[in-house]
């Protein structure tokens, strides 16, 4: 055996690891030959950085996802005790208590910010699944 020979059969492992919150992280690893050209190298790596954007979205994705669904049950829950207070007064406001209409005015502030915090996350999602399907920047 010769020293062209063995050659041919080295080659450079390449690893790439991407961590997230939570400790949660991917990786991937490719062996590439020792000569390979540098365009071609630097295609691979494309490969690899691409990989890892691509998982990065979609953690990205299934965590705001959490968060619209954590963020519509705390919507159920003020809107519930929202209309708990409206039936107890029989929609007469002005028979409320002091402390029921101030309640009452902190529930309504806060369905604004939770129905506005949704719209937001939808609105990532969205963006993140454009990226995904390779029609965002």
């Amino acid at each position: 055996m010769q020293i062209s020979d063995i050659k041919d059969k080295v080659a450079v492992q390449l690893q790439c690891s991407w961590s997230f919150a939570e400790g949660r992280g991917i990786g991937w690893s490719t062996s590439v030959p020792l000569d390979i050209p540098s365009h071609e190298l630097d295609a691979v790596l494309d490969k690899l950085r691409l990989a890892i954007e691509r998982q990065d979205y979609w953690y990205k994705y299934n965590s705001i996802e959490t968060l619209v669904a954590r963020e519509e049950e705390r919507l159920a829950k003020t809107i519930s005790n929202l209309k708990s207070i409206d039936e107890r007064y029989e929609g007469q406001l002005d028979r409320m208590t002091r402390d029921d209409r101030d309640v009452r005015k902190n529930l309504v502030g806060t369905l604004f910010t939770q129905n506005r915090d949704l719209e937001i996350y939808r609105a990532q999602m969205a963006d993140i699944k454009a990226r995904l399907n390779g029609q965002g920047a």
